[in-house]
């Protein structure tokens, strides 16, 4: 595989890490004010604010709790089927979620909102999908690098709902604007290990005894040379 298709083909399962990921952290924006707003809402009006807040703490939490019991599933079906086959499945999946989630809004229908988030969480289970074909992409040396962009893809989806879509709520007197600039300046964290860690590969190679590179058979002769 030529290193052009290989690159896409990483930047393709890093950005549906990444779509897993916003299906997670997309539902505090938007369910928080939906289930806290006293008149209308997609809670009925007179709900005790305690009851609120555990209807919101269910909506969230449900995702990551089906995310969790599909995963292994998602992850058996893709060794039999293929990655491909089952990463395009939970990516049309997640679309029907997210089209079930609009339709609940809208009307608007806590049931619904409900199952737009049982939905999104059993596709989002092909999370493991995506490591298992960054894995079969990796060799030794760029497997720290791959799984690095799943890691970005984390960093990138809290960073977008942060910048994009936190409401402007006040907590004791300070915006969530504030509240922003660390999570999002977060997101430059995965690059700026990308870089150390080629800065201190490029120096290992300059500062090494021997001309051969790690993994190459003339580094290893010469080692063994070395130490006899």
């Amino acid at each position: 595989m030529d290193n052009k298709r290989l690159r896409r083909d990483l930047n393709v399962i890093a950005f549906t890490a990444f779509l897993n990921f916003i299906g997670l952290t997309i539902a505090i924006p938007i369910f928080t004010p939906l289930c806290l707003q006293e008149n209308g809402g997609i809670i009925a009006a007179g709900t005790s604010i305690p009851l609120r807040t555990t209807i919101l703490g269910f909506l969230v939490g449900i995702f990551p709790l089906c995310q969790f019991f599909a995963a292994p599933i998602l992850g058996a079906f893709s060794d039999r089927y293929g990655r491909k086959s089952v990463l395009l499945f939970s990516l049309v999946g997640m679309a029907i979620g997210y089209i079930i989630m609009a339709v609940g809004i809208l009307l608007p229908s806590l049931p619904l909102a409900f199952l737009s988030r049982i939905i999104m969480g059993v596709f989002s289970g092909s999370l493991a999908v995506t490591q298992s074909a960054m894995a079969d992409l990796s060799d030794e040396r760029s497997r720290a690098n791959n799984f690095g962009l799943i890691g970005a893809a984390l960093i990138a989806s809290f960073t977008f709902y942060n910048w994009f879509l936190s409401p402007n709520v006040e907590l004791k007197g300070l915006s969530s604007k504030v509240f922003r600039i660390p999570t999002g300046s977060g997101g430059f964290l995965p690059v700026n290990r990308r870089l150390l860690l080629s800065r201190r590969r490029k120096k290992r190679r300059a500062h090494s005894p021997w001309p051969g590179r790690r993994g190459e058979v003339g580094g290893a002769e010469e080692l063994r040379a070395s130490l006899r």
